[in-house]
């Protein structure tokens, strides 16, 4: 085919083409934006329903989480008090090496002190235990005597129980410190 339009007419028709061309893409992308919106509209929705059910589950989570761990900080407290209130208040008379050693000192060869301790009784009186075995009853006697002699230990008392037997004497005996 002869084209028979000038040049300029034939550039006029081109550029009429082109903005034709760029309208219609541009009322295609157009339509289907709003196309594609209202179809995800929906999920959008959906989405966001989901987004905010799953935000509070995970804030009651960590709300139960956090009460848990209070308590168990709380219950943990509580213990280290408990334990806290058999220690002695005054620090003039501080619980020691010294009253081991006192004890230890005492004990003889044929005494072995298995066991000490330390606490308060009902009437928040300071009691020491001592515990062991003595090879025979006169080592356990003057191990008791020698402790009695110490002016730390008041009322060094041991139960007759103790004292049955001759030989390899299972002693459990308390008394009381100031």
């Amino acid at each position: 085919m002869i084209n028979l339009l000038p040049k300029e007419e034939k550039e006029v028709v081109i550029k009429i083409k082109r903005v034709r061309f760029v309208t219609l893409a541009c009322i295609f992308l157009f339509y289907t934006t709003i196309v594609a919106s209202i179809a995800l509209f929906p999920a959008y929705l959906l989405s966001l329903e989901k987004e905010k059910e799953l935000v509070q589950v995970y804030e009651k989570l960590q709300s139960e989480e956090s009460t848990k761990e209070t308590n168990s900080l709380n219950a943990v407290v509580k213990d280290i008090n408990t334990k806290l209130s058999v220690l002695p208040n005054d620090k003039s008379k501080e619980f020691s090496k010294e009253f081991f050693d006192a004890i230890i000192s005492r004990k003889g060869s044929l005494v072995s002190v298995d066991g000490l301790s330390y606490g308060k009784d009902s009437e928040g009186l300071n009691i020491g235990r001592v515990s062991g075995v003595a090879k025979t009853r006169s080592s356990l006697i003057s191990f008791v005597d020698e402790l009695k002699k110490v002016p730390e230990f008041v009322d060094v008392s041991v139960p007759i129980s103790n004292l049955v037997k001759d030989r390899d004497i299972i002693f459990n005996f308390e008394f009381i410190l100031p």
